[in-house]
């Protein structure tokens, strides 16, 4: 992650109600936006995909330097994260 990072958002989802939640997946997706990285790449690299159009229309843009830490906790043993540029919550 980029040094400047700057906190935006973080969002929480379970798939299991509160008193199973170590028996279901659950998800913690964070948004960040950094200056250095709005230099690294195009603007059209940032995309909000927070609120995804029909894929005949153009994507909405995110801010510049916006960037999305997703997290996705399956069990101790399965869990996986992704950095991706842009908004996305998926």
């Amino acid at each position: 992650m980029p040094k400047d990072k700057k906190f935006v958002s973080t969002t929480f989802a379970s798939s299991e109600p509160a008193s199973d939640f170590m028996s279901g997946s659950s998800d913690a997706i964070t948004i960040y936006e950094s200056k250095w990285l709005a230099k690294q790449f195009p603007v059209s690299a940032f995309v909000d995909h927070t609120n995804a159009t029909s894929y005949d229309q153009p994507q909405p843009l995110a801010k510049l330097g916006t960037f999305t830490f997703s997290w996705v906790y399956g069990s101790d043993i399965s869990s996986e994260c992704s950095i991706s540029i842009g908004k996305n919550t998926m």
